[in-house]
């Protein structure tokens, strides 16, 4: 093995850790930054050592050079450790335990620089390899107990990393999986030298590997983005919870969802990690669009239409497109949508958080309900009535067409109260609303205005077609009898009309006037009859 051979590898691996440095450097902020630089830092100590050890030529200088190669060994593991921690969003390791492995490595780098009673170095002599001159360093048992502190930290990152690539998904499982094989390439070749198993005398094939290693960890950085959007404390932060969480990158690609949002929209698998939004949810045309209007996350694109500057707040809207997904009926999610930025303010992507709603919406429609409908006949209410009516004249004057108006009393009611009682008056009130919504036809709509008045609205009947279904309406309640008290009871009602052809000036106000005094007249008649009253 000639000279240049041996000292290339490791100057190769200087210059790569050097320049992964700077890149760690430029994104100090961010949370696994100070653990990674100090890694690359320990390892640019242990390569640059490892260099000047072997092109020194005295034993003095190799002696020296070795010793600075030890506390890059030493600490390397430690920052690698905490680094990995940090990556997959493990618990951070009690201070008392981050001091010791510390004081651990403070102690073992004493020794090597006091080396009481040759417990690190016994008698190192110069040999030769080829051309090269090497070190029998004759090590005592503070190295040894060194090795295996290393050993032990290197194997509790790569435990971190397989229980991250276990409990994630891709493409997060293989990026544990590359930091996995650049954890084990240095303590495979490491092992096999202090085996003396290899067939090169004193030279360490794990400072090779590191090569490797960081060959990798420059991939990862780069493929992976590990200071962008990342599964940083996934277990516990997003894995679990109750809302369904979608994280996009800066392009609107999906990254990351969690198994809430998987269950909300099954497109969501693996096969969509890595593709855009708007393409995954092509079928939710609800969601691109809301995806749209709420992209205003500073330099995210995402589907239909660029971002336009940074959002202050997540804004929120109301979805309805999950359907029975859940298995009970429609869902609805209010869905918001905030930037996601590192510690210096950069955008990194966008969370998206589902909301499930449905109680909510459903609770709000309820009210709706009741105050749309009337509680007692499960009419329309007066108010609801009214907005109806009010659409349905301004549809009849757009499309001249007729329209009617009715407006039902019942006949002395409340002498049915005085002698049966209020709820004999109910019984005939709910009969009634029965009894005339089944002569009506599916697109009119009839409503209580209040005790025993009701209206009527019929739209594309003019008033001789009104007065025909009031008849009706009237023949249908002189027909009824009801039971009440144990008395059978029945009733009549007066019924005005008014019609109203083509387009008029007409409002609903001066209709329900009209239809009013038409009712006094019939009450006046003696009741139990349809009046009409022509509109102007």
């Amino acid at each position: 093995m000639s000279y240049s051979a041996q000292i290339l590898p490791f100057a190769l691996s200087a210059a790569l850790v050097a320049a992964l440095l700077v890149f760690a450097l430029l994104n100090w902020r961010e949370p696994i930054a100070p653990w990674l630089c100090g890694t690359l830092v320990a390892l640019l100590i242990w390569t640059v050592g490892y260099v000047l050890e072997l092109s020194s030529t005295s034993l003095e200088g190799k002696l020296l050079w070795a010793d600075v190669q030890f506390f890059g060994a030493v600490t390397t593991p430690v920052f690698w450790l905490l680094a990995m921690r940090t990556a997959v969003g493990a618990r951070a390791l009690p201070k008392w335990l981050v001091v010791t492995l510390w004081a651990l490595c403070a102690a073992l780098l004493a020794a090597v620089v006091t080396d009481p009673a040759g417990l690190f170095r016994g008698q190192p002599v110069l040999s030769s390899n080829g051309s090269l001159k090497v070190v029998d360093a004759d090590y005592g048992p503070v190295f040894y107990v060194g090795i295996v502190y290393m050993y032990v930290l290197l194997a509790a990152a790569l435990v971190t990393l397989l229980r991250a690539a276990m409990h994630t998904q891709q493409p997060y499982q293989r990026r544990e999986v590359i930091l996995v094989v650049a954890t084990l390439l240095p303590m495979i070749g490491g092992g096999l030298y202090v085996a003396e198993v290899l067939p090169w005398h004193n030279y360490n094939p794990a400072m090779a590997e590191i090569t490797a290693s960081v060959l990798l960890g420059g991939y990862v950085l780069w493929r992976y983005r590990l200071f962008d959007v990342a599964p940083l404390a996934r277990d516990a932060v997003i894995e679990h919870l109750a809302d369904g969480v979608i994280v996009l990158n800066r392009s609107g690609l999906v990254v990351d969802f969690n198994p809430t949002a998987a269950r909300v929209f099954p497109e969501l698998t693996r096969a969509a990690l890595g593709r855009r939004a708007d393409a995954v949810l092509s079928c939710r045309g609800t969601i691109v669009e809301a995806l749209a209007r709420l992209t205003r996350a500073d330099g995210v694109t995402i589907g239909l239409e660029e971002s336009v500057g940074p959002a202050e707040e997540a804004v929120v809207v109301d979805v309805e497109d999950a359907g029975d997904v859940l298995g009970d009926g429609a869902r609805h999610f209010s869905m918001a949508l905030t930037s996601v930025r590192n510690r210096a303010g950069r955008s990194l992507g966008v969370a998206i958080v589902l909301h499930d709603v449905t109680h909510s919406v459903k609770l709000f429609q309820r009210v709706q309900q009741l105050a749309s409908t009337d509680g007692l006949t499960g009419l329309l209410a007066r108010r609801r009535f009214l907005e109806l009516a009010e659409l349905e004249l301004a549809r009849a004057r757009r499309h001249r067409l007729p329209v009617s108006l009715l407006l039902l009393d019942v006949d002395n009611f409340k002498l049915v109260n005085d002698v049966y009682g209020h709820p004999a008056g109910d019984v005939i009130l709910r009969a009634l609303a029965t009894a005339c919504s089944e002569v009506l036809r599916s697109f009119d709509f009839m409503g209580r205005f209040g005790g025993d008045e009701f209206c009527v609205m019929l739209p594309q009947d003019d008033e001789g077609e009104g007065v025909l279904v009031a008849e009706r309406l009237r023949a249908v309640v002189a027909g009824m009898s009801v039971w009440c008290a144990g008395v059978l009871v029945r009733i009549t009602v007066s019924v005005g009309v008014v019609g109203v052809d083509a387009v008029t000036a007409e409002t609903v106000e001066s209709l329900l006037d009209a239809a009013d005094r038409a009712l006094y007249e019939a009450k006046h008649e003696g009741r139990d009859r349809v009046c009409i009253i022509r509109s102007a």
